[in-house]
This record gives structure tokens, C-alpha cells and sequence, in this order.
């Protein structure tokens, strides 16, 4: 993974004063990192829905327009094997998609991916924690 600019790392320490900017550091986070996208959600522990806290401008424009397809239609529970490998890992280790227990040619096929990748062209995804407690 390519190294963040001291411009990004700054814009991240700056959303503990204000949250607002969480967007504009996404977006930061994004390019300096050569991802497509970047989001940063909070999920309880459980079978909770996660909630959206920012978006990098991919998802903003995406779900600016498609949201609803992606909640409503219900592609969001085909993640949940892998929100259980996130709630398993250590906090600070990057967890990609095909490492988290489904194999590559179903996710490939899954319909969540399917709709990312054909509405906004995010193909594998990535997470980690950012931290170890409940949320």
C-alpha cells in the first residue's frame, strides 16, 4: 500500500475536532492509498446494520443516486460473512475480501459486488479496525 502524504495524515487528525471533514480525508485517503473508494462505517457488535459515518466521493456520487437500490433491494446482508471475519480481526490488520472466507469466483458472482462494481466500478474490497472495542 503507497504511503499518505503528511496533507492526508493531518486532514485524519483534524476529524477529532470536527467529523465533517471525515469526506475530504476519505477522498484523501483514496488517492494517496490508489483505491477507488474509501468509506468509514461503525457497526455494533451482533447482527446490527452498520451505519454510514463518510464516504469517499465514489460512494458519495454513487449512493447519492443508487442507495436505495443497494439497502432497499438488499444486496447489504450478502456482507455479512464478512463483517463477522472483521469483528474476529485484530484491530490495525488489514482484512481483504478474499481472505475472509468466501472464495473469490462467489464473490465475484455475489450480487453486492456486482452492483458496486457495475455502478461504480469497485471491485475487491478491503477493512480493517480501526479499533478493539464493541463498536
Amino acid at each position: 500500500m503507497a504511503h499518505l502524504r503528511s496533507e492526508t495524515l493531518q486532514s485524519i487528525y483534524n476529524t477529532a475536532v470536527d467529523p465533517g471533514r471525515w469526506a475530504n480525508s476519505l477522498d484523501a485517503v483514496s488517492q494517496d492509498s490508489g483505491a477507488h473508494a474509501a468509506a468509514l462505517l461503525v457497526r455494533e457488535q451482533g447482527d446490527t446494520p452498520y451505519s454510514v459515518q463518510a464516504l469517499s466521493r465514489v460512494y458519495r456520487d454513487l449512493f447519492s443516486t443508487d442507495l436505495g437500490q443497494y439497502y432497499v433491494d438488499g444486496l447489504s446482508h450478502h456482507e455479512a460473512p464478512e463483517w463477522q471475519a472483521i469483528n474476529r480481526a485484530e484491530a490495525h490488520e488489514i482484512l481483504r475480501d478474499t481472505e475472509a472466507g468466501t472464495a473469490r469466483a462467489v464473490l465475484d458472482v455475489r450480487p453486492d459486488y456486482a452492483f458496486l462494481r457495475n455502478h461504480s466500478g469497485i471491485n475487491r474490497r478491503f477493512a480493517l479496525r480501526l479499533n478493539k472495542n464493541s463498536a
